[in-house]
């Protein structure tokens, strides 16, 4: 094309928003197909883990906040769901969005308060032991790299715990039948367990 250079850097730049983006893409999805409506909090939850991460990061090492910060945002998320998603699901689209927008902006004010400073960027941190390197000008930090490692994992993971786990086939079936799967002893979203 004339005018625009289609370097390997920008490539990688591409691939790396991509991953991000399908990430977040493949959990709006998820949470579509259970709830029937957006939720404007996904996003947010997601920002709730990451202030958490930086917070415990401080005291302890990257690698065991991690896991714990991904802990308190899925434990954040299962109260969300419990508490607003699970009773909007009979009511129309329209309130569940509106409901998930204002509770994302009470987490995002709850992810301030847990650390203000991570949200500038330069003081979040970075994952030891994975290499940063660069690809023509730009600098592939351990953040990266990161990311570029662990997203296909979580992706492999998530498509097995769905298709051959007892509970993985109970909440696709759940989400795309609910009535069926309520027949069948598997409880869907708004029927009683």
């Amino acid at each position: 094309m004339m005018g625009y250079d289609f370097g390997l850097d920008r490539i990688a730049v591409g691939l790396f928003t991509g991953l991000t983006y399908g990430l977040l893409a493949i959990g709006l999805v998820l949470v579509y197909r259970s709830s029937r409506f957006v939720n404007f909090a996904h996003g947010a939850i997601g920002v709730f883990g990451a202030a958490v991460l930086a917070r415990f990061a401080g005291g302890l090492t990257y690698w065991v906040a991690f896991p714990l910060a991904i802990a308190v945002a899925g434990g954040l998320g299962a109260l969300t769901e419990a508490t607003v998603v699970r009773r909007l699901y009979r009511r129309p689209r329209v309130i569940g969005m509106i409901a998930t927008l204002g509770l994302s902006q009470f987490i995002l004010v709850l992810a301030l308060i847990v650390d203000r400073s991570s949200f500038s960027g330069t003081a979040y941190p970075k994952p030891p032991g994975l290499p940063s390197f660069h690809i023509g000008t730009t600098t592939v930090g351990s953040s990266l790299t990161g990311m570029l490692v662990l997203t296909p994992v979580l992706l492999i993971a998530l498509a097995l715990f769905l298709r051959r786990t007892r509970f993985g086939i109970g909440i696709r079936a759940a989400a795309d039948h609910p009535d069926a799967a309520s027949v069948n002893g598997v409880a869907a979203p708004g029927w009683p367990a």
